[in-house]
């Protein structure tokens, strides 16, 4: 019997299932997320995903009474970025895809020459709940933390991060930063007009593509053998 493990996080809530490969649920284990939201901000903490998405899959595991998966995948809300040193760790919260402090920055960008082929082509209109107004935010308001910031990521990017040390996206993420899928291809003029490096955006894969191995300190932790990691 082969088992996969998906772990889903939502705006409320993180869950770990375990199912056969023929579809069949072998247990479920969940737990609830906190949102810190104050005006145009809306933030989660990333440290707490990953603690409670390494409870919630322990839990999963125990109740199904198995000590081997043969693959898991990790999905969540998409357009929330991350911004994490190279080593993982997590600078400051998530911005959520409901954070509206990048309005301006997100007006700025829409006027810029430079966006009006990006948008052309990808056909997706600016707005502060995508992650290059989100970007550029932090890039005017916390200039140590954008210095800092190694990878920005989405959820599901950052958390398949702990768990391979790979960095990747899917297309669908990517999208959210404007990347064309049709050239496969970030939006390099204009990011290089915002200041962005392209180098701090992860590159991208076909949804369903092998993530890598689990890191073996992270299968010790859940008492498991290794497993392969899909984004």
């Amino acid at each position: 019997m082969s088992t996969v493990l998906v772990l889903n996080m939502g705006m409320k809530s993180i869950r770990s299932i375990i199912f056969t490969d023929k579809g069949q649920k072998l247990s479920s284990a969940a737990l609830p997320l906190q949102s810190a939201i104050n005006d145009k901000r809306v933030e989660q903490n990333p440290s707490e995903w990953w603690e409670k998405a390494i409870a919630v899959m322990g839990q999963s595991l125990k109740d199904a009474r198995i000590k081997h998966i043969d693959a898991m995948t990790v999905t969540s809300s998409a357009s929330c970025l991350v911004c994490a040193k190279p080593d993982g760790e997590p600078i400051g919260g998530c911005i959520m895809v409901s954070d509206k402090r990048a309005e301006l920055e997100a007006k700025e960008i829409s006027e810029m020459p430079s966006f009006a082929p990006v948008g052309e082509s990808t056909g997706l209109k600016m707005s502060s709940s995508l992650l290059l107004p989100k970007i550029l935010w932090i890039k005017k308001h916390d200039h140590e933390a954008f210095d800092k910031t190694a990878y920005f990521m989405t959820p599901n990017d950052y958390l398949i991060y702990r768990f391979s040390g790979n960095v990747l996206t899917d297309y669908l993420n990517a999208a959210k930063y404007h990347y064309d899928v049709a050239t496969g291809k970030y939006p390099e003029m204009l990011l290089k007009d915002l200041e962005i490096p392209v180098t701090k955006l992860p590159p991208v894969k076909n949804i369903g593509d092998d993530a890598g191995e689990l890191l073996p300190e992270i299968a010790d932790r859940l008492g498991i053998e290794r497993a392969r990691a899909s984004s």
